[in-house]
């Protein structure tokens, strides 16, 4: 779960930083990345669903809300970026942009983690 909202969390910073950038085929990288973390983290939760066993009370929901909210705020990310048009943000800004991406899925796998002790 931590992994899975790192992982889009990590995207939604390179996308931002290779938006506007001078590399040559950004637009490829900008387009073929997101689409597979997707299919990496739609993978993962597949598999993560199928193995576990038995989930502590009220995990499947906290995990549904963690990653629901990690993906509304990548496509928020990702559409002002496409949409605004903005200069590439220094490497800051995209690690910043990146972690709080990340938030919700990270702090719903904490505290399914937490429950599960």
């Amino acid at each position: 779960m931590i992994l899975q909202a790192l992982a889009l969390g990590a995207c939604a910073g390179a996308v931002l930083s290779l938006w506007n950038g001078s590399l040559p085929w950004r637009g490829l990288v900008s387009v073929a990345l997101p689409w597979a973390m997707l299919g990496a983290i739609v993978a993962a939760t597949v598999y993560r669903e199928r193995r576990t066993r038995n989930w502590p009370r009220r995990a499947r929901r906290t995990a549904l809300v963690g990653v629901l909210g990690t993906g509304v705020l990548f496509v928020v990310v990702a559409t002002s970026v496409y949409l605004g048009g903005a200069a590439a943000p220094t490497a800051w800004v995209s690690v910043g942009v990146g972690a709080v991406v990340a938030l919700p899925g990270v702090v719903a796998g904490v505290l399914i983690a937490r429950d599960r002790r």
